[in-house]
């Protein structure tokens, strides 16, 4: 059981701008609700005080976290950066930190517990905190630090540079990474020539494939799903970027990313036992700071990802090695050029009603025979001293969907990875045993 002892609106403790900050193009696409993110401790007395004042202080450097979501024409928000503040909850549980770690932090309803939830059906989209965090003391010492951060205003990057920055407060140190607030330069730099049609094809829009022979999802989602964590050792990992790089033209090589999410694809793939013919999708998140020209500064603070869509058949995810898996991701990945992305951001523009095109939450572009794939492993995951020790898990709250997967990096800092995916439960056991088998880490094309 989890209670909440006290709740506590934390406003920036020094004046801030009293504006109107427009969300960018690229914020307006993504869904209104919060993304929920754990963090977990073995011991800790923290003082709540210090608490407070540290995130007071943050939110005066991030004062947009501070304001609220207003709607505007066309279904578009703004953000008013009113210092209304954000939430911090204090609260007990009668459970432990190994009660979690018994079953590998998997973010099951019981996990969830430990974030904040935001009632999104009585609350008016101005009255919604845009940050909220909740501070767990377990019976056995140990801590549990849950994040809501709303997604259609951050992504992963600035999410965590601010957390880093909240964390490095309440240690009595300088924040090192000050925000890059002004989120227009998306449309002053980043305009495609007038000639230039925006009309592209938008394949984050066009429905994702269904099972042949279905008009839609209805009964697939009915299926009962169930999180999983699946470990990669470095060594595991290099034995997939060796397999997939023998296959790589002119000297190119693959990362482990995009090796990890292949071998994810092709083996839950096969674990659903879909028709050769089956189209399938492996939507991959693209983050594109250093991708634009000129790139958006590192510290920008705001959404700066794309969504792209790897595309195959079944049968040619079966018949083919890893290194054909491997290069259609490449493939989608490639398109983020700087050319692509502003075309999209113009697309984004001139779009009279954004509403339709929306991305609704978490589950919108998975699902047999369809994954959604999120990395982790280049974001700042390590500044979550907040003064009582070193984390000993970070990652995400919940898994909202069939084929849903995160790849965050191992605690260890050993060059390991973790998948945290959600799978039917009735593909569960073939998959494990595709992801692991021998025969897969040898990569025998008879699978």
């Amino acid at each position: 059981m989890v209670w909440v002892k006290a709740s506590h609106v934390i406003k920036p403790c020094e004046d801030t701008p009293n504006v109107v900050m427009p969300s960018s193009d690229c914020d307006e696409i993504y869904s209104l609700t919060h993304n929920p993110i754990i963090c977990f401790y073995r011991s800790g007395n923290p003082s709540i005080h210090t608490l407070k004042h540290s995130l007071s202080r943050a939110l005066s450097i991030f004062y947009p976290f501070a304001g609220r979501l207003r709607w505007l024409d066309g279904g578009r928000t703004e953000i008013h950066c009113n210092a209304e503040g954000a939430l911090l909850l204090e609260a007990e549980s009668d459970t432990r930190v190994d009660d979690y770690a018994r079953r590998d932090f998997l973010p099951t309803p019981e996990l969830r517990r430990l974030i904040p939830a935001v009632d999104y059906a009585n609350t008016p989209l101005q009255n919604r905190p845009l940050l909220l965090a909740q501070l767990t003391r377990f019976s056995c010492g140990g801590l549990g630090f849950g994040f809501a951060v709303c997604q259609a205003v951050v992504d992963g990057e600035s999410t965590f540079r601010f957390i880093s920055t909240w964390a490095r407060i309440a240690r009595g140190e300088e924040p090192d990474v000050y925000p890059f607030l002004d989120r227009r330069i998306l449309q002053l730099q980043h305009r495609p020539p007038a000639a230039q049609a925006v009309d592209i094809n938008q394949t984050q829009f066009v429905p994702p494939p269904l099972i042949i022979g279905r008009s839609d999802n209805l009964e697939e989602r009915k299926k009962e799903t169930s999180p999983l964590m699946l470990k990669l050792s470095k060594e595991n990992i290099q034995k997939l970027k060796d397999t997939a790089n023998k296959d790589a033209k002119m000297g190119r090589t693959y990362s482990r990313f995009e090796v990890v999410v292949a071998h994810i694809w092709r083996c839950a793939t096969m674990a659903r036992g879909n028709l050769p013919e089956q189209p399938t999708n492996a939507y991959i998140t693209v983050e594109f700071r250093n991708r634009l020209k000129p790139p958006l500064p590192m510290n920008y603070f705001g959404k700066a990802i794309l969504r792209l869509a790897a595309t195959a058949t079944a049968g040619e995810l079966q018949k083919n090695p890893l290194g054909y898996a491997v290069s259609r991701i490449r493939q989608a990945i490639d398109k983020a050029t700087s050319e692509y992305l502003s075309l999209n951001l113009a697309f984004y523009k001139q779009l009279k009603d954004i509403s339709s095109y929306r991305l609704s939450g978490n589950t919108a572009l998975c699902g047999n025979p369809n994954f959604r794939f999120t990395s982790w492993i280049n974001l700042p995951l390590s500044g979550m001293d907040f003064g009582w020790g070193k984390e000993i898990y970070t990652g995400p709250g919940a898994i909202k969907g069939d084929g849903m997967c995160f790849i965050i990096p191992s605690n260890e800092d050993d060059g390991s990875l973790k998948v945290i995916f959600g799978l039917q439960k009735e593909y569960i056991e073939a998959f494990e045993n595709l992801f692991y088998s021998g025969s897969v880490f040898t990569f025998s094309s008879n699978l």
